[in-house]
């Protein structure tokens, strides 16, 4: 297949919209690291296993079920979503339901590569050819500069639709895939699930200018100690709503300060201003002026916005949260920032962490822990994304970089890095006439396959120098391929293939615990969420192991291993002293 251009992309992406596609899904591989997810109230969110989750879809036309068991339905005209261990589902009127990346793309049809933004970053001048579920695809990275983020997609070559999608924490692809003329209608039309009425335990809120706070899972931490007769100040959402559940709603009157903004998601946005509070609103139908309007009010994700004193009258905390609370002037007790640390390097001497928001960057000694300072680079504040990235330059100091311009975190002082110096481009592998390059791995390794398949089947074959042998990977995606103590090893999601010199299989082994591996020059690293393994690829000796939660690798040589863990210890390894950790003062 020749190159794909970005409107060739865009003109697939719409044809994947409108194609009618069944898929049964697998995850070959995660990181086993905790994933991240605000959710918003007033949109559906769903929280599948991907392992073994089947679609069909269309459209908006949407099936979702796993085991047998319905989880979700939509059409143009709404959203059904059946609550686990439940038969009838919940309506919601929209079209948009919340899903985990990289879930979501393989879920949700995008008519444009930029109806959403990770989308739009999709490099197609890297773009290389695949293989998913015998289908071949387009496997394009994603330049992210989100640690949690997208990494690639695959997307089927003929039809458009995405066949997997990759981040940092794992990948999820489609096993098997088929295209039907089309999929049945999957409106809903039995019962539906009830809201419960009321708890009997939840008082009927006071009268006059109390407010109730409805609070999701995630906004729970803003009151996990919170007591009757606290003095809180959070930003406050209130969405408009006259079918709410009565125990969580308030009727209030007000003034609407609207905000000229078009509607999103079928929702206008405009500023509520009570008796003694405010709160950005959310409404289905516009307002402006004086109003009475009944809906529920919730913390506003990621504390965004300005802030409302309260104090607490009294907590509902069963089945959900509920926060009674009177505004009042008195200012309540400003709580420290905290540090959120995003992106780490080091040089000789210190170890430097830059704030996930602030165009701060603080630093620790490496030998001690002792935390030493911060460091306010010249950059801009980016109050909805990661501002400030760091990197260590070929003099062994680190640099922070933001939109293109770079400084020596030392002392703030511009740098210029020296142009590179020109290197020839890397030259493709030779094929056969009618065969085509899969992926490119490394110490020289690479994939390909027959075009078209051979006997009508998909053969996928492993190529070294002039060596090119099949090899049954049970449609599985190649994740990776080395040298390693004298053997090829060919590794999947789920399986080792260790192969001699002549690409001949000689044995199989499961990886049972969802290893991943990379590669640093001639040290292996085998990681798990929990552990990791570092040994010599030339012999194959285990050099160290070690345990961790989150790790940043800084340094990996045979000489010296630095590893941070969760942003708290960092733990240094030599082949004279081992593994010594040491904790940085303030990060626990």
């Amino acid at each position: 297949m020749s190159m794909i251009s970005e409107l060739d992309l865009g003109v697939l992406l719409q044809k994947g919209f409108a194609t009618a596609v069944e898929l049964r899904l697998t995850r070959t591989w995660e990181s086993g690291e905790e994933q991240f997810f605000f959710t918003f109230s007033y949109i559906p969110a769903v929280f599948p296993d991907a392992e073994g989750l089947q679609l069909e879809r269309q459209g908006m036309k949407l099936r979702m079920h796993h085991d047998g068991v319905e989880v979700l339905r939509r059409t143009r005209e709404g959203i059904w979503h059946f609550p686990e261990g439940s038969d009838l589902p919940f309506h919601h009127a929209g079209t948009e339901v919340q899903i985990l990346e990289p879930l979501r793309f393989l879920v949700e049809p995008y008519r444009r590569w930029s109806d959403y933004y990770p989308l739009a970053r999709l490099d197609v001048t890297q773009a290389v050819t695949s293989t998913v579920a015998g289908r071949y695809v387009w496997k394009i990275p994603v330049h992210t500069r989100n640690e949690d983020g997208l990494t690639s997609l695959d997307i089927d070559a003929e039809t458009g639709v995405v066949l997997a999608a990759e981040s940092t924490k794992e990948r999820i692809e489609a096993a098997i895939v088929s295209y039907p003329e089309s999929i049945p209608d999957p409106t809903w039309t039995g019962e539906l699930a009830q809201v419960p009425d009321t708890p009997v335990s939840i008082t009927p809120l006071e009268e006059g200018n109390h407010i109730r706070i409805h609070a999701e899972r995630h906004d729970k931490r803003h009151f996990h100690n919170a007591q009757a007769g606290d003095m809180m100040r959070l930003p406050l959402i209130f969405q408009v709503d006259s079918d709410a559940p009565a125990h969580r709603s308030i009727t209030r009157r007000g003034q609407v300060l609207n905000n000229n903004k078009e509607p999103r998601d079928g929702q206008w946005e405009a500023h509520f201003i009570g008796d003694g509070w405010h709160a950005d609103l959310r409404s289905p139908t516009p307002l402006i002026g004086e109003v009475e309007i009944s809906g529920v009010l919730t913390p506003a994700p990621n504390e965004d916005g300005p802030a409302v004193n309260f104090e607490v009258v009294r907590i509902h905390d069963a089945e959900e949260l509920l926060i009674d609370a009177l505004p009042c002037s008195p200012t309540a007790p400003i709580q420290p920032r905290a540090f959120h640390p995003f992106n780490c390097a080091h040089d000789d001497t210190h170890l430097w962490m830059s704030d996930h928001q602030l165009p701060i960057v603080r630093y620790w000694s490496v030998e001690t822990g002792e935390y030493c300072g911060e460091v306010a680079v010249p950059a801009a504040i980016q109050p909805y994304g990661t501002s400030i990235f760091l990197s260590r330059n070929g003099d062994g100091d680190v640099v922070a970089t933001w939109q293109e311009q770079d400084w020596l975190v030392k002392d703030r002082s511009p740098f210029v890095y020296p142009p590179p110096e020109p290197s020839p481009a890397p030259s493709a592998p030779g094929l056969p006439d009618g065969w085509v390059l899969g992926r490119v791995l490394t110490d020289g390794l690479f994939t390909a396959y027959p075009h078209p398949p051979l006997k009508g089947a998909f053969t996928l074959h492993i190529g070294m120098e002039d060596k090119l042998q099949p090899l049954d990977i049970d449609k599985r995606a190649v994740s990776g391929g080395f040298i390693f103590n004298g053997q090829v090893m060919i590794v999947t999601g789920k399986t080792e293939y260790h192969l001699d010199n002549n690409l001949h299989l000689q044995e199989t082994i499961e990886i049972t615990d969802r290893a991943r591996y990379d590669i640093f020059g001639d040290i292996l690293l085998r990681r798990t969420g929990t552990q990791g393994q570092f040994f010599l690829r030339s012999t194959g000796e285990e050099l160290c192991s070690t345990t961790w939660h989150q790790p940043h690798l800084l340094t990996v040589s045979r000489e010296h291993i630095m590893v941070l863990d969760n942003f708290e210890d960092l733990a240094t390894w030599t082949p004279q002293d081992g593994w010594r950790t040491v904790e940085l003062e303030g990060r626990r």
